[in-house]
């Protein structure tokens, strides 16, 4: 017969849960969680959109919807954040418990996003990415080459044809699969 062992979370240790913002509460939430003492972290970049027929920068969340928060699990923490005004819930792992985020992984976004960069180091030719910045926003290219610069060719098409575009790393982010 196999024993197995629970073990309770120490009261003393905090942990990063992901809560679900309310829509249009994100400063709301973040005023909110920083009143009650959590530290919370909320991973942004910067866009460029169209409006009025004008190109403006706009900040906006990576995970849209959602805040890290720094939390007890062994307390009532989680009950006190189900309750916090501007955040829908906490979101759950497997079972009935808050999903854990290891800390590892927000350090790696803390120092992602505070050095205004993401893990672009490993661009190669072939990876096909997005542009986040100009004109061209929401265009998918494929990278033809890189230079020491931290420029890239990319090769994307339109409605004309294909297209090369030559611009700066920090321009693009890589699309998944």
């Amino acid at each position: 017969m196999e024993t197995k062992i629970f073990i309770k979370p120490d009261v003393n240790d905090l942990s990063w849960v992901a809560a679900q913002i309310k829509p249009n509460m994100f400063k709301k939430a973040c005023q909110n969680l920083q009143n009650q003492g959590f530290e919370h972290f909320a991973p942004c970049r910067w866009e460029t959109i169209k409006s009025n027929n004008n190109f403006c920068r706009v900040e906006k969340l990576l995970f849209p919807g959602y805040i890290f928060v720094r939390c007890n699990i062994g307390s009532g923490h989680i009950s006190t954040l189900n309750a916090t005004m501007g955040l829908s819930r906490v979101v759950r792992g497997t079972g009935t418990d808050a999903g854990i985020i290891p800390d590892g992984f927000i350090e790696e976004l803390m120092f992602t996003c505070g050095s205004g960069t993401t893990t672009k180091a490993n661009i190669k030719t072939g990876d096909m990415v997005r542009l986040v910045d100009g004109p061209f926003v929401g265009v998918v290219g494929e990278v033809l080459s890189t230079d020491s610069n931290g420029r890239l060719r990319i090769l994307f098409e339109l409605m004309a044809g294909t297209s090369k575009l030559t611009a700066d790393l920090n321009s693009f982010e890589i699309v998944n699969g």
